[in-house]
């Protein structure tokens, strides 16, 4: 993923679309962290997508016959219920259509299987052995459109968020004080999250040990509303009044796709 914001960086690039979370397995840091690290680079759109896992194999193997299914290791957590009933052996890679790509070039056998998408099985010519593979829950991911600069105008009826990061300077219990700032403005809050803080990560050492008994923290904040409403930027203002260091990472529009269980 850091070759995607160095492309932005060095403008190859006009923008950059990466995995932020999956309801089942969380969020992916690694990307927070990215986003942190790399200052020019701002989320100018969102968008959420059901998961659609599919069992993948070449033309006429029949499921029955399967013994080995390999795909990237959210993918395999994706399909847990099902792989247990198939009974068959599991490999891990790096990426769900790089296996899609070796298995279909490489002929290997009537025994081998991936969890891909449907578009994979097109792509490389491969069957479709069964839809839905994934376990029966509500499973979508978020992924973040990243540009340079702010994003395109927000139209009216759009669903309106903005990312903020920030550090306090007394820790984690100042926390509820930064939420109130915006409770008391009217401004919802619909997600957190806390990263450790790489510029400064230990906040207070133990004399006598030299241990480390606090560690400092980035919290990321999503907000319902644009960067340019009032409420949101009083309450960015009086943010920055408690907060050692503040950022908006963006204010963007949402497009979520309808999920079903």
């Amino acid at each position: 993923m850091e070759d995607a914001f160095s492309a932005l960086e060095d403008f190859s690039a006009d923008r950059a679309v990466v995995p932020a979370e999956n309801s089942v397995d969380g969020p992916i840091d690694r990307n927070l962290d990215l986003l942190l690290r790399h200052e020019d680079v701002n989320i100018v759109g969102e968008l959420v997508l059901p998961v659609n896992h599919c069992l993948l194999s070449l033309p006429g193997v029949k499921i029955s016959g399967v013994r080995r299914v390999v795909s990237h290791p959210q993918a395999l957590s994706h399909c847990k219920r099902r792989l247990e009933e198939l009974n068959v052996e599991i490999d891990e890679v790096d990426s769900a259509a790089d296996a899609a790509k070796f298995v279909a070039e490489n002929g290997i056998g009537d025994t081998t299987a991936v969890i891909g998408s449907k578009v994979a099985a097109g792509e490389f010519g491969l069957q479709v052995l069964e839809h839905n593979f994934q376990d029966p829950t509500v499973n979508f991911n978020r992924y973040l459109q990243l540009g340079l600069g702010s994003g395109s105008a927000i139209r009216p009826g759009e669903t309106r968020k903005t990312t903020v990061a920030f550090t306090l300077d007394s820790g984690v219990s100042d926390l509820f004080r930064a939420m109130w700032i915006f409770e008391v403005r009217g401004v919802r809050v619909t997600r957190v999250e806390h990263r450790p803080n790489r510029a400064n990560p230990i906040r207070t050492v133990e004399k006598e040990t030299g241990k480390a008994v606090k560690l400092d923290y980035v919290f990321v904040l999503d907000l319902e509303g644009c960067g340019s409403d009032p409420k949101v930027k009083a309450a960015l203002t009086g943010l920055a009044e408690i907060a050692g260091f503040v950022r908006v990472l963006g204010s963007y529009t949402s497009k979520c796709e309808s999920i079903r269980s």
